[in-house]
């Protein structure tokens, strides 16, 4: 039988929580798994940005007149 632990966050900024938090280990346990799931849930997105790496030098070529294109 699945057991349901509900953090709510409500309207007013507080919080509620309903499940089986009568049981000091369980609903510990419960929010310690909570955590490992999202912490794995960010490490997955993370993987899904790759770095680009350095920026590329931008070289800005003198023109023929030898003026750099200032004119």
């Amino acid at each position: 039988m699945p057991i349901q632990f509900v953090i709510q966050r409500n309207d007013d900024g507080s919080v509620s929580v309903s499940g089986p938090i009568e049981d000091k280990t369980l609903a510990y346990g419960l929010l310690e798994c909570a955590k490992d799931a999202i912490r794995d849930f960010v490490v997955s997105q993370q993987k899904l940005v790759q770095p680009v790496g350095a920026m590329p030098t931008i070289v800005r070529l003198r023109e023929p007149d030898g003026n750099g294109g200032n004119r």
